[in-house]
């Protein structure tokens, strides 16, 4: 798991400093333990794992790696990464495009999905002017009215939902958004704990 986060940090920063307008060449592999790799050139793939090797098209100026998609994946959805913290599934995504972005899924979490103010003052969008606001029960049983406002996108990996309304307030340092209902439940989703592999299927 380790290996698959360097190797997609890697893509990322590729993609980051690569000329804009100048098309990438880079192979997606994967070794006999499942793991999968990010190379930029054909020689650094194993021999014995080249013949497998997936070109990967990177034309121009590219959304973030934490936005990619792979021939692999399921049409639509993805394949990534994810990680524990208590307990919760955790993945990292992109808003509109951009990222990287931790968020939380959960499946018990009510519509609307979440993503918290600094995110998307880091984005540019004015969450003071949204167009309408949403009472959040809260844990001590209080309720508080929020903001909503307008994505164009969520995407983790090749899975992606929009345009798409978030409720914002401040929650914890951990994780930049939250998940829920009106995410999850347009896919089935499989998570491979020995591996650490989370699979988002379009249902």
């Amino acid at each position: 798991m380790r290996r698959s986060r360097l190797a997609l940090l890697a893509l990322a920063l590729v993609l980051a400093v690569g000329p804009a307008g100048v098309g990438l060449a880079m192979y997606r592999w994967v070794d006999d333990d499942g793991e999968v790799h990010i190379s930029t050139r054909l020689e650094d793939v194993p021999e014995k794992h080249r013949a497998r090797a997936t070109s990967i098209a990177a034309p121009g100026p590219s959304p973030h790696g934490s936005c990619a998609s792979f021939p692999s994946d399921p049409k639509g959805g993805a394949r990534v990464p994810f990680s524990l913290s208590k307990d919760h599934l955790i993945v990292v995504g992109c808003i509109n495009g951009k990222g990287p972005f931790r968020f939380l899924l959960d499946t018990g979490w009510p519509p609307p999905s979440m993503v918290q103010p600094h995110v998307l003052e880091t984005l540019g969008i004015n969450f003071r002017k949204a167009m309408f606001l949403k009472e959040f029960p809260q844990l001590s049983g209080a309720v508080k009215i929020q903001p909503v406002v307008h994505l164009r996108s969520i995407q983790v990996g090749g899975a992606s939902v929009g345009p798409i309304d978030v409720g914002t307030f401040s929650l914890t340092t951990e994780w930049d958004g939250a998940l829920g209902q009106d995410f999850m439940s347009l896919f089935i989703i499989e998570v491979d704990n020995r591996r650490g592999v989370l699979t988002l299927t379009p249902r």
